[in-house]
């Protein structure tokens, strides 16, 4: 029994005693004393019992079985003393034998109901006056009372149950709703989706079908399960599709039938289509093929709700990536149009860096950010004037203290851009040394951010095999042996070994020219 139902118990055995208790006082007959002795007994009783298993809830079942016993003898001794069988407190076994059926069940019910009618047997007997049809005729009755209450008593299981069942599937809703919040593509959001569609509803295949961003007339199936993708085809014109509710509507509607009219269909003889809406969004549909019946419907459309709210988030985010890249690809064009020897330089640099990241085991998230970092690492230089930045010789000290501002005007120039933020530190600290001689902060060793210390590297190589204004390019093995030179100084020790793995997958020092 849970805690709620303990509480309703335990209510009202109070209310039944408080009724007893109002019962005596306001009687007018005589109160009998023994009668009355024992009530206040069972009130005290029931108070204690009931705190001492509130304190100790491991010693419930001990308490409701030592609670039964002692409710009856107490309802048969007050019996004894108010009138035998003639007292109106056998009402009291009734009221016993319906709680407990109602609370424990038909079967504990019935043992009561067997309990109380022996104690009403002892008092029957030991009655004078005594009416053996009326006793069989009352102890008959308690258990009929378990009969008419364990109506009661299953509804409200077969209602727990079906209570149980519903939250249940809606806590596994919730965790396949959570698996797919985590997924940020489109095609393995779909997959997902669409094998999570099919569980819900016992499908045998399934096939998920997407506008086509570029082409609005045209859908293509982006995730497809139990079916041969030679089956289906690449595309699927509009004007093929037949109405569909939700391609108008804006909303999630499960359709009997198909609406593509594909020739593999007719292996099938249940199919339904589920609309993906997301608020002023079509996304495209969901067909679900089975030959039996399809199950939780009603799951299937809330699940899709959510599939389809999820794919327009990816979709969104997908637009932002590529609002990004553009963003970037048109920072570097201005930086490479500034200054007419580094036309290239971004480039070539995140393509070390990326592949020195690979060797350091960098997830695709922070790949990603470092090779954004890296093709925006001199944005700076916009704010430099060219005359410094193309001069020939070497550099002035103010000059070089100019040039030094690029990280910090860098990081000015991207901080307005929230997708670009990520990447704040890493451009900021790039011309930072290992062993804290760099600038702009003098960061030292790990206090430098581990990206902005591969950068450093991709960097410095990149620059010291390509021409500059002031100097010719180095050969690569005479970068190389700079950058070994360089480590523990400038360079991280760890980012020099895994660069070196990458010389070496590159053709190794000895081809280096």
């Amino acid at each position: 029994m849970n805690d709620q139902l303990t509480s309703d118990f335990h209510r009202l055995r109070f209310i039944a005693l408080i009724g007893a208790l109002f019962f005596f006082l306001l009687n007018p007959e005589p109160i009998n004393k023994k009668a009355f002795l024992v009530l206040l007994l069972a009130i005290v009783y029931s108070v204690l019992l009931y705190t001492y298993l509130r304190l100790n809830p491991e010693k419930r079942d001990f308490g409701y079985k030592l609670a039964f016993w002692l409710d009856c003898l107490f309802i048969t001794i007050i019996i004894f003393y108010t009138g035998l069988t003639h007292s109106l407190f056998y009402f009291g076994y009734l009221l016993l034998v319906a709680l407990h059926t109602f609370y424990y069940g038909p079967t504990f019910g019935f043992i009561t109901a067997g309990v109380s009618a022996g104690m009403y047997f002892i008092v029957s007997y030991l009655d004078p006056e005594v009416k053996w049809f009326d006793f069989i005729f009352k102890s008959g009755f308690l258990f009929v009372m378990v009969i008419g209450v364990a109506v009661v008593y299953w509804e409200n299981y077969r209602l727990k149950k079906l209570y149980l069942d519903e939250i249940s599937k809606l806590q596994d809703l919730t965790i396949k709703t959570q698996k797919i919040a985590q997924v940020r593509d489109l095609e393995e959001l779909a997959d997902l989706g669409l094998k999570i569609a099919v569980n819900i509803s016992n499908a045998a295949a399934g096939i998920v079908w997407v506008w086509e961003e570029k082409q609005e007339n045209y859908l293509y199936p982006v995730a497809v399960y139990g079916i041969e993708k030679k089956d289906i085809p690449l595309t699927l014109a509009v004007d093929t599709v037949s109405c569909f509710p939700s391609l108008q509507n804006f909303e999630t509607t499960i359709t009997a039938g198909s609406v593509t009219g594909l020739f593999f269909e007719k292996n099938y003889r249940k199919i339904i289509t589920v609309g993906l809406a997301s608020k002023d969004q079509n996304l495209g549909f969901l067909t679900l093929y089975s030959n039996l019946d399809f199950t939780e419907l009603d799951y299937l459309t809330i699940f899709c709700n959510y599939l389809a709210a999820q794919m327009s988030i990816v979709r969104l985010y997908e637009q932002s990536k590529e609002l990004c890249f553009s963003i970037t690809q048109a920072l570097v064009m201005a930086i490479e149009a500034k200054d007419s020897y580094t036309a290239g330089h971004s480039l070539r640099v995140t393509a070390i860096a990326e592949k020195i990241g690979e060797k350091l085991g960098f997830s695709q998230e922070r790949l990603e950010r470092l090779k954004k970092a890296a093709l925006l690492h001199d944005i700076g230089k916009i704010g430099i004037p060219e005359k410094i930045l193309n001069k020939p010789g070497k550099l002035l000290p103010d000059e070089y203290r100019e040039i030094q501002n690029h990280p910090e005007i860098g990081a000015e120039i991207i901080k307005p851009i929230a997708q670009m933020r990520d990447i704040i530190e890493i451009i900021y600290h790039h011309h930072e040394r290992y062993d804290g001689t760099g600038y702009p902060s003098g960061l030292k060793g790990e206090e430098i951010p581990l990206e902005a210390r591969v950068l450093a590297v991709a960097d410095a190589f990149e620059a010291m095999t390509s021409d500059r204004s002031y100097r010719k390019a180095l050969t690569k093995k005479e970068a190389i042996a700079e950058i070994i030179n360089q480590k523990g100084k400038q360079f991280d020790p760890q980012v020099v070994e895994a660069f070196l793995e990458v010389v070496k997958e590159d053709g190794g020092y000895e081809n280096a020219s």
